[in-house]
């Protein structure tokens, strides 16, 4: 008998043990929307706002007051990596202006967000050295 409980305790041990890091994958599929304002620099300190949708396949799009983001997302540890494939202005003539054509490229790094819960947050820093931080509830 002695030697059916050996074997079985070690078998429970690692079952619970795959049961628990399985339940620990963060979910952060859904929509999200600015709890409150923000003050951004790079908008000339007039107050922005943003939603983000993260999908299942992987992929998001970010509305803010000036333009629309689509691209692709990663979960690392605690935090979101929001990758840009595309990004474009909400008034569509902006788009082919030239004096505006850096604002439809794509910079070369992920924007990334602390995942507190159902809360994504993130601290930006602006061209003129303040900061920001932008606070995204889950709806």
């Amino acid at each position: 008998m002695a030697y059916i409980n050996n074997m079985v305790k070690p078998g429970l041990i690692l079952l619970l043990l795959a049961a628990s890091c399985s339940s620990n994958k963060i979910d952060v599929t859904g929509n999200y929307k600015s709890m409150v304002p923000t003050i951004d620099g790079f908008f000339n300190n007039y107050p922005t706002g943003s939603a983000i949708t993260i999908n299942n396949d992987k992929s998001f799009k970010r509305e803010d007051c000036a333009q629309i983001t689509k691209g692709h997302w990663e979960v690392k540890g605690d935090s979101l990596y929001l990758y840009c494939d595309e990004i474009r202005f909400i008034i569509d003539s902006l788009n082919s202006n030239p004096k505006f054509k850096n604002g439809t490229i794509c910079g070369t790094k992920p924007e990334v967000f602390y995942i507190d819960k159902n809360v994504l947050k993130r601290r930006q820093i602006n061209r003129d050295g303040s900061t920001f931080k932008d606070y995204l509830k889950k709806q």
